[in-house]
């Protein structure tokens, strides 16, 4: 089990589906910062296709990108304080910066 963080845009970088390529169904992907536009409807069909045990948006940076904060029910839009929760129930993470 990993919590897998993006924090960089898909239009700007690979990393998002670099994290796909390796992600496996027992993870969790946790989109923050410009990450959070991996909700787009370019991106997330990629997300929804991999069928990953749980997928986390930081509510305030979805707000501040004028995003919507629940594009689909697969993604659980989170505070700070969740995020926090999160990160410790997992033993490892991997950050895509």
């Amino acid at each position: 089990m990993i919590l897998h963080i993006v924090s960089t845009s898909p239009f700007n970088s690979s990393h998002l589906v670099d994290c796909l390529n390796v992600i496996t169904e027992s993870d969790a992907l946790l989109l923050i910062g410009d990450g959070v536009y991996g909700l787009t409807n370019a991106h997330l069909a990629n997300i929804e296709d991999k069928s990953i045990k749980e997928v986390f948006a930081i509510k305030d940076d979805c707000l501040a990108r004028a995003l919507d904060t629940t594009p689909t029910p697969c993604v659980l839009s989170i505070d700070f304080h969740q995020m926090v929760e999160i990160v410790e129930r997992y033993p490892l993470c991997q950050s895509w910066f």
